[in-house]
């Protein structure tokens, strides 16, 4: 690789030339050369103000190898070597951009004005950052939603916030404050909560633009609140947990009202699917739709354990107990053999998955629930009083004679008479395996060909490989959802050697 030494004397005129002679190399090496670049530049003895010059100059490059290069690392899959390494350096491009903003911005050393331009220039690298983490389908990284909530923090009470901003970049002009960028980068997080495809990231950050005016940053609670940001975490924007328990002092709300109704009338323009868009409208409308659309019944009592811990807990208890009773003859059904390490979520799979009489009266768990299904046969709601789950994790529902079904809560209410929580099924049979090491891993569809991976604890990459205690290895292929409770990844079976 020829390498293209960064000027030893930055300022615009040598940057410019090496920027010209980076036009005439192929795409990758120029992006190494970049990187290369932005790593020199952490530590180089450069004035505060001449840096952040050579920043801003720096950026269309930056900007312009987001843009291309996802295409190409997305032409073969991931798990492919070359394309994961080519994956992994259009994520630290803009990574690297805006961690050094933070650090010029922290450092206290420039004037109120080129602060307030670094600050903006910070957050429009961070917003195509998380772009880039989605398109390649990685988990968004928490140190990027540290410094989000650090520049928030450093410019939300200075009138800089509000301000307009000049630049050049054109990918920057339709954000033109501080706080429309913010907003921006918040809710494109939550338009991507769950993963999309490629077109779709690409549209769905183009309708967080649109639609960033309409989102509002509250320090107060409404009893309509769905989403929050706790600013001293390093999470991402979530669902609140509970609609009446507090949270961290430091949270801030992010009031949906309007948006809801915008992404309900559906009238903005966009490349976003129907069911991508309807999705999102259900959701920031917080699902009241599948609420009021109960399908009359009786429900059907059961028990529903709620966090990633209890479920495995559970499910490695039970299994020992059908062990057990295989053991001793106890179940004369060879059939049943099939449940040693299964939960079947699938309706249709009732009269050959359904759990062993008497067994669940050996291994009780969770809080009792009355389940009742929906118009919609994505969710299913269960209802009691007094429910101590949260929205956004992991619930387990089983009952005698019924399949054990592993479900998300979407969302809950809580009513004078009772909470209600909408959960969505997860297709597929589940195994639970003990991870060498420590914790545990909740396989899904471990014999279909889309099998999935939920995993608690730890930081994970695509194309990390998950070794079980008993049993096969894993490799990560592409991150489905990633919350404070759990990440949820597709994988593949490497093959043997």
């Amino acid at each position: 690789m020829a390498d293209n030494m960064f000027p030893a004397d930055v300022n615009a005129n040598a940057i410019a030339a090496w920027l010209s002679e980076l036009g005439g190399l192929p795409q990758v090496q120029a992006a190494h050369q970049l990187h290369h670049a932005l790593k020199e530049l952490k530590s180089a003895p450069i004035a505060p103000e001449q840096l952040l010059q050579t920043l801003q100059q720096l950026s269309p490059l930056t900007l312009h190898f987001c843009h291309n290069l996802p295409a190409a690392a997305l032409a073969e899959p991931l798990q492919n070597g070359k394309a994961l390494k080519l994956a992994k350096l259009i994520l630290q491009l803009p990574k690297q951009m805006s961690l050094l903003l933070c650090q010029l911005i922290e450092s206290k050393s420039l004037s109120a004005a080129t602060s307030g331009q670094a600050v903006y220039y910070a957050l429009q690298m961070i917003g195509h950052a998380l772009r880039c983490h989605a398109l390649c389908r990685e988990t968004p990284s928490t140190t990027l939603w540290k410094k989000t909530a650090f520049l928030y923090r450093h410019s939300v009470a200075d009138p800089v916030f509000k301000q307009i901003q000049t630049s050049k970049i054109p990918e920057f002009k339709p954000q033109s404050t501080i706080e429309s960028v913010l907003k921006r980068n918040l809710l494109f997080s939550l338009f991507t909560h769950q993963a999309l495809c490629a077109e779709e990231t690409e549209a769905a950050f183009g309708l967080a633009g649109q639609l960033a005016e309409l989102l509002q940053i509250s320090p107060q609670r409404q009893n309509d609140t769905i989403f929050y940001w706790e600013v001293d975490k390093i999470y991402a924007p979530m669902l609140l947990p509970h609609p009446r328990k507090p949270v961290s002092f430091s949270a801030v709300f992010l009031e949906v009202q309007r948006l809801g109704q915008e992404l309900q009338l559906g009238t903005m323009h966009t490349r976003l699917s129907t069911a991508s868009l309807n999705r999102l409208a259900l959701a920031f409308t917080g699902h009241r739709k599948v609420f009021n659309a109960i399908v009359p019944g009786p429900p059907l009592p059961s028990r529903l354990i709620g966090g990633f811990a209890d479920i495995c807990n559970f499910v490695q208890e039970l299994n020992k107990l059908l062990r057990i009773m295989d053991l001793s003859a106890q179940l004369r059904n060879d059939d049943a053999r099939s449940y040693g390490y299964s939960l079947v979520p699938l309706e249709h799979q009732r009269s050959t998955f359904a759990m062993p009489p008497n067994l669940l009266q050996k291994q009780q768990g969770g809080r009792q629930v009355n389940v009742m299904k929906t118009t919609s046969g994505a969710y299913l709601i269960a209802e009691n009083r007094n429910l101590d789950f949260r929205t956004g994790d992991l619930g387990l529902l089983y009952r005698e004679q019924h399949p054990l079904t592993l479900s998300i809560i979407r969302q809950q209410v809580d009513n004078q008479n009772a909470c209600q929580l909408l959960l969505e099924p997860i297709p597929g049979t589940c195994t639970c395996y003990p991870i060498a090491g420590n914790g545990h891993a909740l396989l899904i569809g471990e014999q279909g060909p889309n099998p999935q991976v939920f995993l608690h604890g730890g930081k994970y990459a695509v194309g990390d490989e998950i070794q079980f205690s008993l049993g096969p290895k894993i490799r990560l292929t592409a991150c489905l959802e990633s919350t404070p409770y759990y990440s949820r990844f597709n994988c593949q079976f490497p093959a043997p050697g």
